[in-house]
């Protein structure tokens, strides 16, 4: 964020507030990190501080409903196969009803 022109208490609360966002989303491999003195004496790092917090809580956030988008479609993808494959179980053995297929033993030998 320096390198961007941000000022450094700025550039310190964002890098706080983004990975306390995170955790606060649920992301469990982050920490939260606040200087409390510095968030209440510092308005740049307080506002760098909340800037990097709700900015990382809705990435994280949007993350996981792909994640769990994705899990539901899959899920339901294999659903579905299971359904087509029993479905199609059942379509032979209607069709097989009443036909004598003693002798498709032979047929392989």
């Amino acid at each position: 964020m320096l390198n961007r022109g941000y000022p450094p208490r700025y550039a310190d609360g964002f890098e706080d507030g983004y990975h306390s966002g995170k955790r606060a989303a649920g992301n469990m491999f982050e920490d939260l990190k606040k200087d409390v003195y510095r968030f209440e004496e510092d308005r740049e790092y307080a506002q760098g501080w909340n800037d990097g917090f709700n900015q990382s809580k809705g990435e994280q956030e949007s993350w996981d409903r792909n994640v769990s988008r994705n899990l539901q479609e899959e899920q339901l993808y294999e659903m579905r196969r299971r359904n087509e494959r029993s479905e199609h179980r059942e379509l032979e053995r209607e069709a097989l009803r009443g036909i004598d297929t003693s002798g498709l033993g032979n047929l392989g030998r």
